[in-house]
């Protein structure tokens, strides 16, 4: 789990001293549903729908950066069947379907209760490896934007595969330490949330040229010097590795039966 074939790094960019790559499922929460695709389609019929209850989520809160949006409710009794779907305060949100794939969102600390639809898919992540600012900027730039969209599927209406090559995708990750430091430094030298706010509104792209040349920076080891005590990622990555699966054992005993979403 997160272990990349030695002939694949090879062929990634270099990193940072005490930085390494891994894949997206070695940063996930410890938990069966760290990383769940929303129910068929035919779970959430417009039928079942009610004037008011439990929210569900959809593609317009990653697009506009907005969990405030409500459209459609389910009743309490849909909400226990699909609770497998339900978000929760730190959850990522992310559209997988259409020209909007690939756009995130954060669920907030005054979230209403709810579900996700099938065109979302919900992260959870393991916060003594990455940060969530770290992560937000992480995600939304070239590097990983370009491996959503070649892992997606369709033309004209593009959409993410399957849940394992979504967590087999490449993630740098930097030492701890260092990633709240480079989040105050891309907000501070691009005026991260103006742009961000900008772009959503007009050119939806992921970052501006200035955001991806200081991520770039980072990338290199430019933009923050380089801490001797800070501990390796691919140390803590490894602690992390044993942890879960000495967890997964302990789980994987008298486990019920689950809802499954797209894409399992």
């Amino acid at each position: 789990m997160g272990v990349i074939d030695k002939s694949i790094l090879t062929r990634l960019p270099q990193l940072p001293d005490k930085w390494c790559w891994t894949t997206w499922e070695s940063i996930l929460a410890y938990d069966d549903r760290a990383f769940k695709r929303g129910p068929f389609g035919s779970a959430l019929k417009k039928s079942i729908f009610v004037s008011s209850g439990y929210k569900v989520y959809e593609q317009y809160c990653p697009i506009n950066d907005d969990c405030s949006y409500v459209r459609y409710c389910i009743t309490p009794q849909k909400f226990e069947e699909l609770k497998e779907f339900a978000v929760k305060a730190g959850d990522f949100l992310i559209s997988c379907s259409g020209v909007s794939l690939g756009r995130i969102t954060q669920v907030p600390q005054d979230f209403e209760e709810g579900v996700i639809n099938q065109a979302l898919l919900r992260v959870r992540l393991h916060n003594d490896v990455i940060d969530d600012q770290f992560f937000t900027w992480l995600f939304r730039s070239p590097i990983f934007q370009k491996q959503i969209f070649n892992n997606a599927t369709g033309s004209a209406i593009p959409n993410v595969k399957g849940v394992k090559e979504l967590k087999a995708m490449f993630v740098p990750i930097p030492p701890l330490e260092e990633q709240p430091v480079i989040v105050e430094k891309l907000l501070c030298q691009s005026n991260g949330g103006d742009i961000i706010a900008e772009e959503l509104q007009e050119s939806q792209k992921s970052l501006s040229y200035l955001d991806q040349s200081i991520l770039a920076k980072a990338f290199r080891g430019q933009l923050v010097p380089q801490d001797p005590n800070d501990e390796p990622a691919s140390v803590l990555l490894e602690r992390i590795r044993v942890e879960r699966e000495k967890v997964g054992k302990k789980k994987g005993k008298g486990r019920g039966k689950r809802v499954k979403g797209l894409g399992e």
